[in-house]
């Protein structure tokens, strides 16, 4: 992971520890994992499918 993930999940993981004494926050932490978890997935198939690409590439070459 880049340094922008790490300090998105800091960023979460702050909102979810002040949630516990403010619900509000923590509401909004819970949308913010959400989003990250989502984001994760949709970068997560990008990078496999960058991976086949190359996979092709190699075959074809060899």
């Amino acid at each position: 992971m880049n340094a922008l993930a790490y300090i998105a999940m800091i960023f979460v993981a702050v909102l979810l520890i002040f949630g516990l004494s403010n619900p509000v926050d923590g509401f909004w932490g819970l949308i913010a994992a959400v989003v990250m978890i989502i984001a994760s997935v949709i970068e997560q198939r990008r990078v496999t499918r960058q991976l086949e690409n190359v996979a092709k590439e190699i075959v074809v070459f060899l």
